[in-house]
């Protein structure tokens, strides 16, 4: 069973503005603090196949992750997934416009290992702080981009 985590913010930022910033992953280094670098590595229009390296260091070791955009609706919705070495990373990440003009951001994902259920189940509680100060830093991130 892959470990999983939902956060939801709230950011002034309109849904059309968050979309195009929090869907770029080769933005990710700069709202998740778990991630060193992240560089898109194809060209053209933002949609389905765009893909993303990005890289962290764990415990001394450097993970280089792959991601591709599997699905888009352009302002509302975006699936990324992402492979590694021994685990694969499916992020969901819904935009709803708010009355006042700004969005409710909802990031979810789950990560799938290759380790035993137990294991998985073990890091659960780590993976929720790591996506608790993602939440944080794209809400951060998007409010300096007003």
């Amino acid at each position: 069973m892959p470990a999983a985590i939902t956060e939801t913010i709230e950011v002034d930022a309109p849904p059309q503005e968050a979309f195009a910033y929090v869907a770029n992953f080769g933005n990710l280094d700069e709202w998740d603090p778990t991630f060193d670098t992240a560089v898109r590595t194809d060209t053209g229009t933002l949609g389905v196949g765009s893909s993303f390296r990005v890289a962290t260091s764990m415990a001394g070791t450097d993970i280089a992750i792959d991601y591709r955009i599997t699905e888009f609706r352009r302002g509302e919705h975006v699936v990324l997934v992402g492979t590694a070495d021994s685990f694969v990373s499916t992020d969901t990440i819904d935009f709803v416009g708010r009355d006042d003009g700004g969005t409710t951001v909802t990031y979810h994902a789950e990560v799938d290992t290759d380790a035993p259920d137990w294991l998985d189940a073990a890091g659960t509680p780590i993976f929720k702080v790591v996506g608790k100060l993602s939440a944080a830093g794209m809400r951060d991130a998007l409010a300096d981009d007003d």
